[in-house]
C-alpha cells in the first residue's frame, strides 16, 4: 500500500520507481546541509539523469552525422528506382541500400536503440517530478502529518471530493475506483489530493477544518518554503501577468537553441529536398512553442524541469559538437564496419547473408537462362514460320519434269497454300 500514489505502469512504473530513489537520495543529501528545496532537487535530478544518458546521446549523434554523410548516396539510389515498382527493381533497391549501410558500418535502425532506451526514462521523469510526495519520503511525511488529522475529522471525504468535482484541484483518479471509498480507505489518496493544493486551496481548507486550522497553516508554510523558487510556488501554474511567465518563455527560448544545435546544417547534400528532413525541421520549430503553451497548463515544477533539461542539453550539445568535429569520419566508418562484421559473425548473420546472396544469384541466373531459352525457342519458331508460312515465296529455279526435285517443289508449294488457308 505504501506505493499506491506512485505510477503503476508495467513499463514506465519500474523506471519511475528507480528514478524516484535517485530523487529521494538527492533530497536527503541536500538536507544534510540544511537545504530543503524541491526546485534545487529537480534541477540536480534532471542534470544527473541526463548525464547518465550521455553515452546513448553520443551514439545517436554519431548516427545522425553518418546519416548526413550518406544521405546523397541514399537519395541517388532512391531516385534511380523512383518510378520502378516491380519486384526485381524493389529487390535491387533494397540490396543497394543494404550495401550502402554496410559501406558505412551502420544500419537503418542504428539511431533507434538510444531513443528506445531514453524515451521510457523521459516519461518516467515526468511521473516522478509531477508527483514528488509519492517518491520523496521527507516531502511525503510533511503531508502525512496533516493528512492523519484531516482523516480524523468528520465529513473530510465530502470536502476533499468537492475540490475534485469542482476541478479546483486536478488529480488523475482513474485508477482509484470509487473516489469516496479511496479517500476513506487509504491515506495516500488523501495526500494525492493535498499534493496538488496551492496557497489559496490551503487557506480555504483551513476554514473548512477550524479545529486543525493551525496544523493546516503550518503545513502550508512548510510546503511553501520547500516549493519556493525565486518567489514562485512550484505547485502553482504560471500566470501571464506575473513573474512566473518567465518559465514558459525560458522553456521556448532554451528549446529553440537546443534544436538549433542538434539539427545538422543543410548543405549541398540535398537535405532540403528530403521530405523527412523538411518534416523534422517543421517539428523542431513547432515543438518549443508547444512546450511553452503546456507550461501554462502544468505546475511551475514541470516547466522548471523542461528549462533545466534544455539548459543541460545545450551545454551537452556544444561539447558533443566539438567532439564530433574532431572525429575522423573515415576512421569511424571503418571502426563501425569492423564492429558490424564481428557482430554478424558472432550471430551467424554473415553466413546467412552469403547464403541469401548465393540464392538470389542462383535465381537470377536461372531466370536469365529461362529467358534465353524462351528467346531461342521464339527465334526458332520465327525462322520456321519464315520458311513455310505466309512469308514463304517459291523459288524460281527450273526443274526437269518428272524429277524428284520438281515433285518436292510442287509438294512445298502445296503445303504453303494449305497453311495460308
Amino acid at each position: 500500500m505504501i506505493y499506491l500514489t506512485q505510477y503503476q505502469g508495467s513499463i514506465i512504473g519500474p523506471v519511475a520507481k528507480l528514478l524516484g530513489y535517485i530523487m529521494n537520495y538527492i533530497y536527503i543529501f541536500l538536507s544534510q546541509f540544511g537545504i530543503e528545496n524541491v526546485a534545487l532537487c529537480v534541477v540536480l535530478f534532471t542534470f544527473l539523469v541526463n548525464a547518465l544518458m550521455i553515452p546513448f546521446t553520443i551514439k545517436q549523434q554519431k548516427f545522425s552525422k553518418l546519416s548526413s554523410k550518406m544521405n546523397p548516396e541514399m537519395q541517388a539510389i532512391q531516385e534511380k528506382y523512383k518510378n520502378k515498382k516491380d519486384e526485381d527493381s524493389m529487390r535491387a533497391q533494397q540490396m543497394e541500400l543494404q550495401n550502402l549501410y554496410d559501406k558505412y558500418g551502420t544500419s537503418p535502425t542504428g539511431g533507434c536503440l538510444p531513443m528506445l532506451i531514453t524515451f521510457p526514462i523521459m516519461l518516467a521523469l515526468y511521473r516522478v517530478i509531477y508527483n514528488i510526495p509519492a517518491y520523496v519520503t521527507s516531502v511525503k511525511n510533511i503531508y502525512s502529518s496533516v493528512a492523519v488529522k484531516i482523516m480524523a475529522s468528520d465529513g473530510y471525504v465530502k470536502i476533499l471530493k468537492s475540490y475534485l468535482d469542482n476541478k479546483t484541484v486536478n488529480v488523475d483518479t482513474r485508477r482509484w475506483g470509487d473516489i469516496s471509498d479511496a479517500l476513506t480507505s487509504n491515506q495516500n489518496y488523501v495526500i494525492d489530493v493535498l499534493a496538488k493544493f496551492d496557497a489559496s486551496n490551503w487557506a480555504d481548507l483551513a476554514t473548512k477544518f477550524p479545529d486543525i486550522a493551525t496544523s493546516i497553516t503550518d503545513t502550508s508554510e512548510k510546503l511553501t518554503h520547500i516549493n519556493s523558487f525565486f518567489g514562485m510556488n512550484l505547485l502553482s501554474t504560471p500566470k501571464i501577468l506575473s513573474v512566473s511567465v518567465i518559465i514558459p518563455i525560458l522553456a521556448i527560448v532554451t528549446q529553440l537553441i537546443q534544436t538549433k544545435l542538434m539539427t545538422p546544417p543543410s548543405d549541398a547534400n540535398g537535405q532540403e529536398e528530403n521530405p523527412a528532413m523538411a518534416s523534422m525541421k517543421m517539428m523542431n520549430t513547432v515543438m518549443p512553442f508547444m512546450s511553452g503553451a503546456m507550461c501554462l497548463m502544468f505546475p511551475i515544477c514541470m516547466g522548471l524541469y523542461w528549462v533545466a533539461n534544455s539548459v543541460f542539453r545545450i551545454v551537452q550539445q556544444l561539447l558533443i559538437n566539438r567532439y564530433l568535429d574532431h572525429i575522423d569520419m573515415d576512421a569511424l566508418i571503418e571502426k563501425n564496419r569492423e564492429k558490424a562484421a564481428k557482430k554478424k559473425k558472432r550471430l551467424g548473420l554473415d553466413e546467412l547473408q552469403k547464403m541469401k546472396e548465393e540464392l538470389d544469384e542462383s535465381k537470377r541466373v536461372q531466370s536469365s537462362s529461362m529467358k534465353d531459352k524462351a528467346n531461342m525457342v521464339q527465334k526458332s519458331k520465327d525462322a520456321g514460320k519464315g520458311k513455310s508460312g505466309a512469308n514463304y515465296k517459291p523459288g524460281t529455279a527450273k526443274y526437269k519434269a518428272g524429277s524428284i526435285a520438281s515433285i518436292a517443289n510442287v509438294l512445298g508449294q502445296s503445303g504453303s497454300g494449305d497453311e495460308e488457308e
